[in-house]
């Protein structure tokens, strides 16, 4: 796990908010799957991140995930609802963000090389 050192960071609050709306991983699912790489709390301060600075999903620090994943998980997620669920369940009058007006996928879908 990695330190928690952007103001985009959740607190163990917030991820406990969060956690439990987020579908459960393929690999405890009856259909199965590869486990998961990276631990979702790193995920979602990840694309907290984004939101949160406005920054290329690109250019997101090394400390975080690759961004593939991240925008991955996003675009997973938002198809399915859930970003919409976690931003209503969301405090009012909290100091983070949802992608609310932000596009769920990146700009150019290619790695430049």
């Amino acid at each position: 796990m990695r330190q928690r050192r952007y103001p985009s960071d959740m607190t163990d609050d917030e991820w406990a908010l969060i956690e439990p709306l987020l579908p459960p991983p393929a690999c405890d699912t009856a259909r199965g799957g590869r486990p998961e790489k990276h631990p979702r709390r790193e995920i979602v301060d990840s694309i907290r991140y984004v939101v949160d600075t406005g920054c290329k999903w690109r250019a997101l620090p090394a400390d975080f995930p690759p961004w593939r994943t991240v925008w991955g998980f996003m675009a997973r997620r938002a198809a399915a609802g859930v970003i919409g669920q976690i931003r209503d369940a969301w405090p009012s009058g909290s100091a983070a963000t949802w992608a609310e007006d932000r596009e769920p996928s990146p700009r150019s879908s290619t790695p430049s090389r």
